[in-house]
């Protein structure tokens, strides 16, 4: 049977070997498959994109992943191989196709209709993968960036999610590039109108630093598995040439990339000066999240441009919390960079630590979420015009219908958490010398709010105290206050940390973290407060503390002991008892009931009637 099959398969192989050709069978194949769906009567609307699908489908199949050249009459007449010929052959007719196809897309892309936008743009989306690649890929991109602007949220969501999978690409390409050229050209063509999602979406693309002149240990170990004895040294030192040539067209093209996106933030930065309040807070948000992801990719020259401009977007009253937190994160990381490579610039960054400490209360505090920072406040939308309202309002929701999703305040307040941490990171533990007074006040405050914050927030934030203590022994004295460290009152309103005068305190709230209901805060604190008790400013006991402790990092808690979903993390040990029970009785009921399943049903017996009975009836 074995060989009958492989006979089979062998026989059918010669066939479509001799019906299509060496090599290009399947093409071929499908090449007749556009053939007949061209061929096929079109009655409706339903049948056209019918078929626009499947050969949209086709292509998505066979579309090569390089550039075809159009031959002239001359290189046409030219005596080559039968095998280049073939070739080319099936080149020309998908590239003749495949023109046809992608101007009657792009036509019904521009229609008013918005099912006949749907289905064109549906089938550009399928393709984008390989047409990006391929001849004609910049008007596919061209179209698909245009179209997340779209009012149609089906449509213009669509469009985002095939632009975000095209951006994600590990490896650098000019499709790439070009797509990134498109949203810079957009941003400028539609002004603040733009849809802020497709500025989002410059998160998406991977940027690193390429060491160009660096050996490529993987590449050489490839290469010298395919050499040959007696040509080893030659093709060694061609594919290492080749390999750095590479190499050195990825870092510029990764280059390339980063100043596009730069310059795309940078503009909306711009257009935002001229946009309604509501506008910038919408297009603001992934600005300042996008320049905080690339700020150790960005050149010192350009810090003195950017902190100007993050210091006018951070001075308005319409900007997000989140946007400021971003944008003092941005600054922390062009500042710590700019030290550690020993360039000749000073920057005198003291205003962000007051912003950073004015900013924590309301990036933490519950009831800062819904003040005007945090939403859009429908009375400015109509205060601004209708028009514009309009305008804006119909990107996000369709028109006449006003959709209000549901807020998941924890999980915003967690991810607000997140950033105060990365902030007072980069601005306390990262810089080497950072005035004492000032890092006193942000442990207050930081205790402070501990109190006032959800399990796992507060685990955290005294994470993070915790590592200011490990770099910063004299704040030790706060936590025992049986000294007396500074003169004065601690006045925790004043909005200037190095005015605070926090050394004339006591951190009560750490002890009180001792008593918390969520088990691991306690048993945290505790520990905290074990190891620190009796430290003087002279103590070397510094040295000796856990590395379970001090190994904690403050991400850690914030994200492992998340309760945002709902419920408890981590679960009580009272109720996980009797879920365990609950679960224990489910499964033997389950396991009775298929014992009952299995076994065979008896016959029942036929129930004897006695002949006395049956005489007397």
């Amino acid at each position: 049977s074995y060989s009958f099959c492989t006979l089979l398969e062998g026989t059918k192989q010669r066939k479509m070997e001799k019906n299509h050709g060496d090599g290009h069978g399947y093409t071929l194949h499908r090449i007749k498959e556009i053939r007949m769906i061209h061929k096929r009567d079109v009655g409706s609307v339903a049948e056209a994109a019918k078929n626009l699908r499947d050969e949209a489908a086709i292509y998505a199949d066979i579309l090569p992943g390089y550039k075809i050249k159009e031959l002239t009459e001359n290189e046409k007449s030219v005596m080559k191989s039968k095998e280049v010929r073939s070739l080319q052959s099936v080149e020309q007719t998908i590239l003749f196709y495949y023109r046809k196809f992608l101007g009657n897309l792009v036509s019904l892309a521009h229609k008013k209709s918005d099912d006949t936008q749907f289905m064109a743009v549906d089938c550009l989306c399928e393709i984008l993968p390989m047409a990006q690649e391929f001849n004609f890929g910049s008007a596919v991109i061209d179209v698909v960036v245009d179209r997340v602007n779209s009012r149609v949220p089906k449509l213009s969501n669509m469009c985002i999610s095939a632009l975000r999978n095209m951006l994600s690409s590990p490896t650098p390409t000019d499709s790439i590039l070009s797509a990134l050229q498109c949203i810079s050209d957009s941003v400028k063509d539609r002004g603040y109108l733009v849809n802020h999602r497709l500025i989002a979406s410059l998160m998406c693309v991977r940027i690193k630093i390429m060491d160009v002149h660096g050996r490529d240990i993987i590449k050489e170990k490839k290469i010298k598995q395919q050499q040959k004895k007696d040509d080893k040294l030659i093709s060694k030192q061609m594919e290492r040439g080749e390999a750095a040539v590479s190499r050195v067209k990825a870092a510029q093209l990764q280059t390339q990339m980063l100043n596009k996106v730069i310059t795309t933030y940078l503009r909306t930065l711009e257009i935002c000066k001229k946009a309604p309040r509501y506008r910038q807070s919408l297009l603001l948000g992934p600005v300042m999240e996008g320049l905080a992801k690339f700020a150790h990719l960005i050149d010192f020259s350009l810090f003195e441009l950017l902190l100007e401009a993050i210091g006018d977007v951070l001075a308005r009253p319409t900007t997000t919390t989140a946007a400021v937190l971003n944008g003092v994160i941005t600054v922390a990381t062009l500042a710590n960079q700019a030290q550690e490579n020993g360039e000749g610039m000073t920057v005198d960054i003291g205003q962000y630590y007051e912003t950073l400490y004015t900013t924590m209360v309301d990036a933490l505090d519950a009831s800062a979420l819904h003040d005007a920072r945090s939403r859009i406040d429908s009375a400015e939308i109509e205060s601004e015009g209708v028009d514009d309202a309009t305008t804006a309002v119909s990107m996000i929701a369709p028109r006449g219908k006003k959709t209000d999703p549901p807020r998941n305040t924890l999980k915003e307040r967690t991810d607000r958490a997140g950033l105060v941490l990365k902030a007072c990171n980069l601005l306390l533990l990262v810089p080497k010398k950072v005035p004492f007074k000032r890092v006193a006040a942000f442990y207050r405050r930081m205790s402070l709010l501990a109190v006032h914050s959800p399990p796992n927030i507060a685990m955290g934030l005294l994470a993070f105290n915790h590592r200011l203590l490990g770099k910063y022994p004299q704040l030790a004295v706060l936590n025992d206050g049986s000294e007396e460290t500074a003169g004065g009152a601690y006045d925790p309103e004043v909005e200037t940390p190095d005015h605070v005068n926090a050394m004339a305190s006591v951190a009560w709230e750490t002890p009180l973290l001792r008593k918390a209901y969520h088990p691991f805060l306690r048993d945290y604190a505790s520990t905290v407060l074990r190891q620190y008790k009796g430290l003087s400013l002279n103590s070397q006991k510094m040295a000796t503390l856990s590395s379970s402790v001090m190994g904690f990092h403050f991400d850690k808690g914030v994200k492992l002991y998340d309760s945002s979903s709902g419920g408890f993390n981590p679960l009580p040990a009272e109720m996980n008892k009797r879920m365990d029970r609950a679960v224990l009785k489910r499964r033997q009921e389950a396991t009775l009931a298929a014992r009952e399943e299995l076994q065979p049903e008896k016959p029942k017996k036929k129930r004897k009637v006695p002949t006395a009975a049956i005489e007397a009836a």
